[in-house]
C-alpha cells in the first residue's frame, strides 16, 4: 500500500503527538521534550513506510511548498503550540526535515503532466493538489499499489475516487496511467485502518481521533461537519477496534509460533 500523504495528513500527526506528550507525565516539562517529538514521529513513519509493508510519499511540490519544515512557506511549522516553542531549540527544524525526508518518500511531478492531468479532474482543485493526484498514478505505475491520497480536504478525495471511475487509464505527456488501485480517503479514516493492522498503538490512535475532532469544532460547512461526525463514529467505535486490534495481534503470534515449529522440523 502507498500512501501519499497531504499536508493537513502531517498536521494531524503533529497535533496528536504534542497531545500525546502533553498528557503523558515524564520528568521534565512538555516544553524540554523535542526529542520525544520527533522519535514519536520517526517510528510512526517507520511503521507506514516499511520493505514490505506501507509506503509513505508525498509530491515534491507539497513537500518543498507546504511540509518542508524550514521552508518559507511551510504549513506545519506553526500549525500547533508546542511544536512552535520546539522550533526555536537549536537544529531541531534540521532534524525534523531529516526525519522526514527519511521516512516520506518525495515524488517528481513534471510540468507536462500536471497541465495534461488538469483536463481530468474539476477546475477547483488546486495544483497542489493535482500534484498529489500525479504523484499517486506515478507510484501505481511502479507497482505501488493501491495508492490511497490520504487528505483532510473532501473536494481532493471527491476528486480521485472521480478520475478512478470515470477513466481506466489516462495519457499524461504521452505517458499512459491506470487508474486501477487509485483512491482517496480522508486521514483519519486511513489513520483508523493503520490502527486495525497493528501499525498505529492504542494511544496514539486516541489522540489522532481526539486531535482530529477538536480541530473541525466550531468550523461551519459540510466538510467541517462531516470531519466531526466521522471523529464522533471512530470515537464510538475506539473499543470494539481496540478489541479487533488484539485478535489480530494474538492471531498473527500464533501463526508466527506454528510457522516457526513447522520450520524447525
Amino acid at each position: 500500500m502507498c500512501m501519499i500523504l497531504d499536508t493537513p495528513c502531517i498536521n494531524l500527526l503533529n497535533r496528536a503527538i504534542s497531545s500525546l506528550i502533553l498528557n503523558t507525565p515524564q520528568i521534565g516539562v512538555a516544553q524540554e521534550r523535542a526529542p520525544e517529538f520527533l522519535d514519536r514521529l520517526e517510528g510512526f513513519l517507520a511503521r507506514v513506510s516499511n520493505p514490505g509493508g506501507h509506503r509513505a510519499v508525498t509530491s515534491v511540490l507539497v513537500y518543498n511548498d507546504q511540509i518542508e519544515p524550514s521552508g518559507p512557506g511551510s504549513m506545519i511549522r506553526n500549525e500547533v503550540e508546542l511544536v512552535e516553542q520546539y522550533v526555536t531549540i537549536p537544529d531541531f527544524l534540521g532534524n525534523w526535515s531529516a526525519v522526514l525526508e527519511q521516512s516520506v518518500e518525495i515524488e517528481e511531478c513534471p510540468d507536462e503532466e500536471l497541465t495534461d492531468l488538469r483536463g481530468f479532474v474539476p477546475e477547483d482543485i488546486g495544483r497542489h493538489d493535482l500534484s498529489l493526484l500525479l504523484a499517486a498514478l506515478r507510484r501505481l505505475s511502479q507497482g505501488d499499489t493501491p495508492a490511497i491520497i490520504v487528505t483532510d480536504d473532501l473536494k481532493l478525495v471527491n476528486a480521485t475516487n472521480g478520475l478512478a471511475a470515470g477513466h481506466r487509464r489516462v495519457t499524461l505527456d504521452a505517458t499512459d496511467y491506470s487508474t486501477r488501485g487509485l483512491t482517496g480517503q480522508l486521514s483519519l479514516e486511513a489513520f483508523r485502518e493503520l490502527h486495525r493492522a497493528c501499525a498505529i498503538d492504542n494511544q496514539l490512535w486516541a489522540r489522532l481521533t481526539l486531535s482530529y475532532k477538536e480541530h473541525h469544532n466550531g468550523r461551519v460547512g459540510p466538510s467541517a461537519q462531516e470531519h466531526v461526525r466521522r471523529a464522533v463514529q471512530f470515537l464510538g467505535q475506539y473499543q470494539y477496534d481496540c478489541a479487533e486490534k488484539e485478535k489480530l495481534r494474538i492471531t498473527r503470534e500464533l501463526e508466527q509460533y506454528f510457522l516457526g515449529d513447522e520450520h524447525a522440523q
